[in-house]
Formats: structure tokens, sequence, C-alpha cells
């Protein structure tokens, strides 16, 4: 009501009449004419979320072109793949900036797909669904501007009395923002895993240098990017639990929380839209990969024994595997004085054990089903 009484001042002051002089323009018999704040509000919600989602897809984008600059970079390099914090087998560190591009640029396609569920929107519903109070052509006049001002198809909702008690699509769109910033904590912690050190730590990777990490210890540097990306992931997890219950408290006709869903909806798309383009900036542009390291952390380990099995057989590779253990020595050592390898044989094999042919190339649409 407060915003048809300031567009009903602002045609009074335009029209050369006193503030609160409504005889030209009324607040309620003209600018509210056909509304009801039951269908307007949700439709403003509905249509602000979707303005401001577009600045989120593009720095997800942003992030995945340059998680995708950095798998070419490093599409040879062989490093340690892990499982359980585990020593695993032999793979480049391409392949798992591909795994990391990929399910960013997936999320943004999720994210957008939900996104235009957003141009739909109960606006006519009035009250509380029926249209009563709306004159003959007020619903497709409305829509035919709201579309011509958002450059985009705004369509009423196929049944108004659903669209007015039922908020299943800003539920959706919170989660699919909860489960976007939760893959995004997944790959910061894989950073901050594989940059720690760098001389107690994994060391595989140098991050770009933000800021000073200590004021007490010279020269050290935290991972403080990737730490902030997973604050907003638990920040919006938070808000997506309060939105959870906004959503429920519907009651008979209309859901009166409305405005709880949207305040913290617009903060959790604030919130990724600084960590992913942050990110991208300031940490993924800038991040190195320790070639040396990772040959090193490659080579002292067992992963080399998978490339083996299919020649010797796991039997025998099993027992390279313990000798070794017990010697305390390197897989490649023994298996090099037992000649079952060549020394100068050991990273063509490795070489010939990762099979890049059949990993492709991060697809930036995914349509078939997964695993």
């Amino acid at each position: 009501m407060n915003i048809n009484e300031v567009i009903a001042n602002i045609a009074a002051k335009a029209s050369g009449r006193a503030l609160s002089d409504y005889s030209l323009v009324h607040p309620n018999d003209h600018v509210n004419l056909g509304q009801s704040t039951n269908d307007v509000i949700p439709t403003a919600m509905k249509l602000a979320l979707y303005r401001a989602m577009a600045e989120a897809l593009r720095m997800l984008r942003q992030l995945a072109d340059a998680l995708s600059t950095k798998r070419e970079q490093y599409t040879s390099l062989l490093r340690l793949g892990r499982t359980c914090l585990q020593d695993g087998q032999p793979m480049t560190f391409g392949q798992a900036l591909g795994g990391y591009e990929a399910v960013v640029s997936r999320h943004a396609e999720h994210l957008d797909t939900i996104r235009n569920q957003l141009l739909t929107v109960p606006l006519g519903g009035t009250a509380i669904g029926t249209g009563f109070g709306s004159g003959p052509g007020y619903k497709e006049a409305v829509f035919r501007h709201l579309s011509s001002l958002f450059d985009a198809k705004v369509e009423p909702t196929s049944n108004p009395f659903d669209g007015m008690q039922n908020m299943d699509t800003c539920a959706r769109l919170s989660a699919e923002l909860r489960n976007t910033t939760n893959s995004l904590w997944k790959i910061a912690n894989d950073f901050i895993i594989l940059s720690s050190g760098p001389s107690g730590g994994i060391g595989e990777i140098t991050l770009p240098s933000v800021q000073a990490g200590s004021s007490i210890m010279p020269g050290k540097v935290n991972p403080v990017i990737p730490m902030a990306v997973c604050q907003v992931a638990c920040a919006v997890t938070g808000n997506d639990a309060a939105i959870a219950m906004g959503c429920q408290q519907g009651m008979l006709e209309i859901n009166h929380f409305e405005l709880l869903v949207c305040d913290r909806l617009l903060d959790s798309i604030r919130l990724l839209t600084g960590a992913a383009g942050i990110f991208a900036r300031r940490c993924v542009n800038g991040l190195l990969a320790n070639e040396d390291i990772s040959h090193s952390h490659l080579l002292a380990s067992s992963a080399l024994a998978t490339a083996l099995v299919p020649t010797l057989g796991y039997a025998q590779v099993s027992s390279i595997v313990r000798a070794a253990l017990a010697d305390q020595r390197p897989f490649v050592d023994v298996a090099v004085e037992k000649g079952l390898l060549k020394e100068g044989e050991v990273m063509s094999v490795l070489e010939r054990s990762i099979n890049n042919d059949n990993i492709p190339t991060p697809e930036r649409k995914y349509n078939r089903n997964r695993d």
C-alpha cells in the first residue's frame, strides 16, 4: 500500500498538485486497480529474484571458464589421485580440474532452468486467486507490459490458486543455491588440502597470496579465498533452512512468509555471486601446480601398482606393495629392483595407464543421466 501512495504522490506532484492530493490519481482506485498485495508481492518477488540471478549465473560461468583454462594448462601433469585421503591411482591435475569445471557448469545450467520458472507469476489473481476486482483485459495488458520490461516472456500461472498458495519454485531455487555453494565448498576444501604446507603438508599447488596470513608468524600465507567460499556455503545452507520453513507456512489461500523467503533468497544469491566471482579472480586464475612435488608424491606411492596389475596380476603386485611398505621404500624402487620395470620407463607406464581418450572435455549442458 505504501508503494501505491508513493506512486500516487509522484503523479500528484507531476501534475502540479500538493502531496496527498489524490483527486487525479488515487492510491486505491487507480494505482491499485485490478491488484492486491496478495498477487503483487509474490510477483514482484519472483521477478526480483529472476533479475538478481543474472549476475550470479555470469559469475558461475566465469568460474567454470577459469577452471577450464587451468584444466587445459595442466592437462598432462601427472599427480597422485587420492581416495579417503589415502594414496589411490595416478591421474592428471587436468582431470581433477575438469571435474571441478563440470560440476560448476552443471549447477549453472540447473539454476538457469529454475530462474526461467520465476517468470511464471500469480499477478491477476488479486486477493485469493479468483481475479475478483480486476477488469476485462487487465491480465493481457499487464503481462504484455511485463514481458516488454524484462525482455522475456512473463506468464500468468496456469492455476492462480496454486500460484498464490505455494512457493515450491522458491524452495527449489534455494535448494539449488545450497547445492551449488556446497559444490564450491568441496572444491575450496580440496584447494586448502592440496596447498597445505608448504613444507609440512601436501604442497602440490600454490594459491595466490592475497594477504599476510599472520601477525606473529612471518611469511605465513593462508588460503583465505577458499576459506571465505566455505563460509559462504555455511551461510547459504542456513538461509536454505529458513527458506524451507518459510515456504511451509502457507495457510489456506496465501503464504504470508513471502518477505522472509525473498530476503533470504536475495542474500543467498548475493553471497553466491560474490563467492564465485572472487574464487575465479583471486584464486583459480592465479593457481599454480607444483610439478616436482606432484611427481615426487606419485613416484613415492604405490599408485603405480595399479598400472602393473593387467600384466603381472593382482597377487604379485600386492606382494611388491607389501614388500615396499615393510622396507619403507618407494614401490617404484622395489619394482625396478625385481626387474619388473626399467627406471626410465616409469613415467611412460604412468602416462599409458591414464586413458585420456575416455575422459571427455567437460560439457556445459548436462542432459544425460548420471550414475
